[in-house]
């Protein structure tokens, strides 16, 4: 969203006038041409109504009524009337709340070290190779990005000049990232609303966490999975929920995590894909809580609302610095690389 970026603009010459310029060329780029394919549906494969909802829902809203990433993602009438009540929080008392915008957000060269953009071109060059050969998309070259600017505004960093020096919106790093993170944002949609419907508290962790903290509500732009927790006491019921569900629409498996808990996998395909576990199809991933310390109840309830492009419905913790300092005792907030260091993952708090 143009006129977005070009508030955020403004903002940040006020507050960080030294890095301005680097957001003016972010914004020529994100103005620069997109390619359409007319005949190709947005996503190949992917149903007709690829809503945010369950998979029986209502129609997609158009992109013009969507929420841009870039505007305070306030809760909507009916996503409030969703959230949890009183009565369906775990801890007696206590309301989900509507989690504030941060200031964090986007991919702004100035926050970021030379590290970042170092990977950012591995990685390129990673999909650039195997473009062709990947089965996992075999589908990507003919698929329609032409609402990505609007649906994925997390993707723009692949355009970044210090990425990409071509102008065009076509490159096959860009390309992927718009069509799994749409794909993403339909499974984690139904997957939330599947968890809301069933009374199983849920919240979002690791990854996933960052991006909706620190960028605004958005997945970080080099993520294929969403990462969320249930309680280990929930595990049954999530079980028995998938088990007696008929119209789920999501193939889901059983995994085991590094320290041997288990763990479940929620694809966006229908039927079982064609890779294993951790090969890059597009997932969510359920991970058990273990109560460690009594105390770690503080830093996740009250849950509160932190929605995701504006109007998927998930839940974040309580105290969502303390836990992403957990998780990231290197530091999260800026500077960060695609490979480690500085965002190394700590799983012994889980």
């Amino acid at each position: 969203d143009v006129e977005g970026l070009q508030k955020l603009l403004e903002h940040q010459r006020l507050i960080h006038p030294d890095i301005a310029d680097p957001i003016d060329k972010a914004i020529h780029i994100i103005e620069g041409p997109e390619v359409h394919h007319e005949h190709e549906p947005e996503l190949a494969g992917a149903p007709e109504d690829h809503d945010h909802g369950p998979a029986n829902g209502d129609a997609k809203p158009s992109a013009e009524a969507k929420p841009s990433a870039n505007a305070e993602p306030a809760a909507s009438a009916e996503a409030a009337a969703e959230a949890p009540t009183k009565k369906d929080a775990e801890e007696p008392g206590e309301e989900a709340v509507v989690l504030p915008p941060e200031l964090h957000r986007y991919y702004n060269p100035g926050l970021m070290n030379p590290k970042f953009w170092e990977d950012a071109r591995k990685k390129r060059d990673e999909v650039e190779q195997r473009w062709m050969s990947e089965p996992l998309w075999r589908d990507y070259p003919k698929a329609d990005i032409s609402g990505c600017r609007t649906n994925a505004p997390e993707c723009a960093v692949w355009a970044m000049p210090q990425v990409n020096q071509t102008k065009t919106r076509a490159n096959k790093i860009y390309r992927k990232c718009c069509i799994e993170h749409q794909k993403l944002q339909k499974t984690m949609a139904d997957v939330f609303d599947f968890l809301h419907k069933h009374k199983i508290q849920f919240w979002l962790g690791m990854g996933t966490l960052l991006g909706a903290y620190r960028n605004n509500g958005t997945i970080i732009a080099w993520d294929t999975d969403a990462d969320l927790y249930i309680s280990e006491d929930d595990e049954q019921r999530l079980l028995d929920a998938l088990g007696s569900s008929e119209d789920f629409g999501h193939y889901y498996e059983k995994d085991h995590s590094p320290k041997r808990r288990p763990m479940y996998w929620i694809y966006y395909e229908k039927n079982q894909p064609t890779s294993s576990p951790g090969m890059g199809d597009t997932h969510v991933e359920i991970w058990m809580w273990k109560w460690k310390k009594p105390e770690n109840k503080q830093i996740i309830y009250p849950l509160q609302q932190c929605p995701l492009y504006g109007e998927i419905n998930a839940l974040c913790p309580a105290q969502i610095e303390a836990l992403l300092n957990k998780h990231y005792p290197l530091g999260w907030k800026s500077k960060y690389s695609l490979t480690g260091g500085r965002t190394t993952l700590n799983l012994s708090i889980m």
